[in-house]
């Protein structure tokens, strides 16, 4: 009898420990990679469900060279001689176009001080931004010919049409009296078209949709950070949304958004249509930047494993002054499937993927621990 008890008392405690580890590992790895169980509540409040964790498509190294940003050329920009090219520019103001496996440099006018990058939907004009304080440069290159168009001057920001036909601009002359000009790029010598004048110039520019012009503050975590659109035809300009730390990512028409701000430390991730309204809340922390909208139904999004760090750090700010880097996972959320499907989640190499785009089957990104442009198969 003793004997019998001994041996379920040992079993028992087999078993204990056994669980005691499972648990254990358990809540290790809920502390290392997001919440995929419930990653999105579309609208009619259906969780998507979630697959295993563990795969991980090919990554590859697309540039040789550290870059500031990339654009893709699009088939429809040019002849069929030119299409599915890749171009990146780095720090010093080199620009470089892959080609397959090909790689070239196609210019190397010295810019000092590069900022960013914004180039038009379908990638044949690129508006380049240099420069710092009341002293910015803002250059135009069209990708389709390897040339440079005479830059932009004594402006405060700018952006770049949908269709890379113009320009729109905010005047820097003063403080006060600042206009919203837009001006015809293939017609320098045509005199600019004012919009309406406003009383400050520190606003970003995003030419959304052909007839819309959003006006964007600066974002931080201390203070109610704005987004203001304007009306091309009528003129009118009407605030758009507002919140602390406020940092929207757009789909490539304008037509959906990936939207993230803060109320105190809580974070919030959702998506909403190009009038503001909540079409679904993610499950998960990242950054806007961080994910691309393919399609209506389809979104992909580098999530950071270690989720308690938006408890710990302040957002958007310690990332936008580098004061954080993260170790990515991919996903895909399919909205159509109800699905989130790991793309990579593999321990080498780290990534902190940022300015994430799909092209020709590849996800591609900016990888922020050597700035290099990254492609993640997806087909």
């Amino acid at each position: 009898m003793k004997k019998s008890v001994i041996i379920i008392s040992v079993i028992i405690g087999i078993l204990a420990l056994g669980l005691g580890i499972y648990f254990a590992w358990q809540k290790s790895r809920q502390q290392t990679i997001p919440a995929v169980s419930t990653p999105f509540i579309n609208e009619g409040g259906i969780q998507a469900s979630a697959p295993a964790v563990g795969a991980t498509n090919k990554l590859v190294v697309v540039s040789k060279n550290a870059a500031i940003d990339y654009w893709v050329m699009n088939a429809t920009s040019t002849a069929a001689t030119s299409t599915n090219l890749i171009f990146y520019i780095t720090a010093n103001g080199n620009i470089f176009k892959i080609n397959g496996n090909e790689e070239e440099i196609i210019s190397d006018l010295q810019i000092g001080a590069l900022r960013e990058i914004k180039a038009s939907n379908d990638g044949k004009m690129v508006l380049i931004k240099s420069g710092s304080g009341d002293n910015l440069r803002f250059d135009l290159f069209d990708s389709s010919r390897n040339v440079w168009l005479k830059p932009i001057l004594e402006i405060a920001s700018a952006d770049l049409s949908p269709d890379g036909k113009q320009v729109v601009y905010l005047t820097s002359n003063g403080q006060k009296n600042a206009a919203l000009m837009t001006q015809e790029i293939n017609a320098p010598k045509k005199k600019p078209s004012k919009i309406l004048s406003i009383n400050q110039i520190d606003f970003d520019l995003k030419w959304l949709e052909l007839n819309k012009i959003l006006l964007i503050s600066k974002s931080s975590i201390d203070y109610n950070s704005e987004i203001w659109q304007v009306d091309v035809k009528t003129k009118i300009l009407s605030r758009l949304m507002s919140a602390n730390g406020l940092m929207v990512n757009w789909a490539k028409l304008g037509e959906t958004a990936v939207r993230f701000f803060s109320s105190g430390r809580d974070y919030t991730l959702d998506f909403i249509d190009n009038k503001g309204n909540i079409r679904g809340v993610f499950q998960f922390k990242t950054l806007p930047n961080k994910c691309f909208i393919a399609s209506p139904a389809q979104i992909y999004c580098a999530i950071p494993r270690d989720q308690d760090v938006f408890s710990r750090l302040i957002f958007p700010d310690d990332y936008l002054k580098r004061a954080v880097y993260f170790q990515d996972s991919v996903y895909l959320i399919d909205f159509a499937q109800n699905q989130f499907y790991p793309l990579f989640d593999a321990d080498e190499p780290i990534i902190d993927a940022a300015n994430l785009s799909v092209f020709n089957g590849q996800l591609l990104f900016i990888n922020r621990y050597d700035n290099k442009l990254y492609s993640l198969e997806v087909k």
